[in-house]
């Protein structure tokens, strides 16, 4: 009895053992290629196995005990075991699943690496093909059965497990959707599952066109625009849409609206036109026209420009050569909203002309203590009408001798006044006397640097007030020059000429005579240098010659005193002979300058 008992209660024990088996999951195990990492940094002396896995809590054994060191990476998600290098099997273990081994591990050598990928292996009694599509494609794919799986639509489930999986597709801008799918064994099946769009689209037009469209103050384009579509449709919910005009001439329309998912709306609004027109006929041409301070070009071609409306100044104003002569015109106006305005007007002339006539030339002319080319230029200009002060300075030769003419001009509109200006230069007399007859007289005008010669200086005519150089000659004669400035009275001079053999012959004598003096130096000095040469000479002979030391130091010193004095002889000589050749070149100067005085 108690026999049959325990068998019963054995057979129970192995029936629960058995339904537990089989409702244990199952491990696959794939062996992948061999990193080229080195990750045996740690321990050199292993071999090291490399597991890829999302399964949590894998746990490895060997049926040798030479498992080092293992652990988990988290961040890269995988395993590594560290394997002493002996043959032996190694274990997988992890709880709800059946263990499983690796391939025998057999001449493992140190740092040698493998490979694997271990999950989950379904059943794979009873399978089928199941392709998922989804209009539109490209959406996830989530199975409940499968937490890692991680794919796209389409998809071919290819001999997969033959029963019913929860499935959940998602995709940006689609509602996401929950569904089951049945694989049946040996079969093959597909579906399509259509997603539901989550976005609203909206169509935005307005007249006229090219109108920015801002969203939520957030620039989508111009008009016409379309809002649409997965890429460019709008989430539901409430939105301001502003119309800014691409045109100033046209007002912004602004407009609140609500969008539901999968609708589609679309706004359409005709811009309020807010402009005039202006135009201007304005003669004489050409103008420059400032519309509100800023020049108009267009304006100022006489052409239609468009405005907004409101209120404006305008200013016109001649820019032709003859600007200055015509009054600017100034106006204010309102423009209204579609409304052609035309300015029409002549500018008053108020202007005459000056001729101005002077006795002599050239003059430089002021108008009103100013400086003016033109009226200096051509004598004659066209001012506005008025009260002027002119002002003539002469500006030729002998400017100095001109007092400036000043006089106040009353000018009329249309005047053509002709104004004469007589200048009335001082003059002064010069009278020249000399002590010879029949000699040449020049006179530079130092202003001009003109120079007229006169063989009758007592005919010289009067003279502008200034600086003149005087220039007196006759063959002979020494040249004389006088520099004068004649003021304010007349000048009387005298010259005395000079004759140039009475000048040249004093210095030619002093001279020859120098050089004379120097000659007879020259002599004296070779006589004394062959003296004292002679006589050092004997002395040293002497100096050779001598018996006793005193002797012999009586003729030394005799010798050096012959020797210096010689030499003292020389200098002199050097000396004599220099000043002999330049007292001799002197005298050659001056009987050329001589010469050259005469023959000129």
């Amino acid at each position: 009895m108690k026999l049959r008992i325990a068998c019963i209660a054995l057979l129970v024990m192995a029936s629960l053992m058995l339904n537990a088996q089989t409702r244990l999951k199952r491990f696959e195990v794939v062996p992948k290629p061999t990193p080229v990492t080195n990750l045996q940094v740690d321990h050199p002396d292993c071999a090291v196995v490399i597991v890829h896995s999302a399964i949590p809590n894998l746990h490895f054994e060997s049926n040798m005990g030479k498992i080092k060191a293992q652990e988990y990476r988290h961040l890269e998600s995988r395993y590594v075991i560290f394997l002493y290098p002996e043959k032996q099997r190694v274990s997988i273990k992890s709880p709800g699943f059946v263990e499983a081994e690796f391939p025998m591990f057999s001449d493992l050598k140190p740092r040698q690496q493998f490979s694997y990928e271990i999950n989950e292996a379904f059943d794979t009694t009873g399978k089928g093909n199941f392709t998922l599509q989804s209009d539109p494609p490209g959406a996830d794919i989530t199975i409940e059965q499968i937490p890692i799986f991680n794919e796209k639509t389409p998809y071919h489930f290819e001999q997969f497990g033959a029963q019913s999986y929860g499935i959940r597709l998602s995709k940006d801008r689609y509602e996401p959707l929950s569904a089951n799918i049945l694989i049946e064994a040996n079969k093959t099946q597909s579906q399509t599952l259509k997603l539901v769009p989550q976005w609203a689209d909206l169509i935005i037009n307005s007249e006229p066109t090219g109108s920015s469209v801002y969203v939520n103050n957030a620039l989508k384009g111009t008009t016409p625009l379309s809002l649409s579509g997965v890429s460019s449709g709008l989430d539901p919910g409430d939105y301001t849409i502003e119309l800014r005009p691409a045109s100033q001439f046209y007002e912004s329309f602004t407009q609140r609206i609500s969008l539901r998912g999968n609708s589609k709306e679309e706004l359409k609004h005709a811009h309020k036109d807010i402009s005039g027109y202006l135009r201007v006929n304005i003669s004489p041409q050409p103008l420059e026209v400032r519309l509100n301070d800023t020049i108009n070009r267009t304006l100022a071609l006489g052409e239609r420009i468009r405005l907004l409306s409101g209120n404006y100044n305008i200013e016109v104003i001649n820019v032709g050569e003859n600007r200055q002569y015509y009054k600017p015109h100034t106006e204010s106006f309102t423009l209204k909203p579609l409304e052609e305005k035309l300015i029409t007007l002549i500018l008053p002339d108020d202007s005459g002309i000056i001729n101005i006539a002077p006795s002599h030339l050239p003059v430089q002319l002021y108008l009103d203590n100013q400086k003016d080319t033109d009226l200096t230029e051509n004598l004659n200009k066209r001012l506005i009408s008025g009260t002027y002060s002119l002002k003539a300075v002469y500006t030729g030769d002998h400017k100095n001798a001109f007092e400036p003419i000043e006089q106040s001009i009353q000018l009329k509109a249309a005047d053509n006044l002709n104004i004469p200006l007589e200048f009335n230069p001082r003059r002064q007399r010069l009278m020249i006397t000399a002590n010879v007859d029949d000699y040449k007289l020049s006179i530079m005008d130092r202003e001009s640097g003109v120079s007229t010669d006169y063989d009758k200086p007592n005919q010289i005519p009067a003279l502008y007030v200034g600086a003149y150089g005087l220039r007196a000659e006759k063959p002979g004669y020494r040249v004389v020059r006088h520099e004068i400035n004649i003021l304010d009275r007349d000048i009387a001079l005298q010259i005395k000429l000079e004759k140039l053999s009475n000048i040249y012959s004093h210095r030619i004598g002093k001279w020859r005579t120098n050089k004379y003096v120097a000659a007879s130096t020259v002599i004296a000095t070779l006589g004394a240098t062959a003296y004292f040469g002679y006589d050092c000479m004997q002395n040293y002979n002497n100096y050779q010659s001598a018996t006793t030391s005193s002797a012999a130091k009586g003729y030394r010193l005799q010798t050096i005193d012959s020797r210096n004095n010689a030499y003292t002889s020389i200098g002199a000589n050097i000396l004599g002979c220099g000043w002999m050749l330049y007292s001799a070149h002197k005298q050659k100067h001056w009987q050329n300058k001589l010469q050259s005085e005469m023959e000129r």
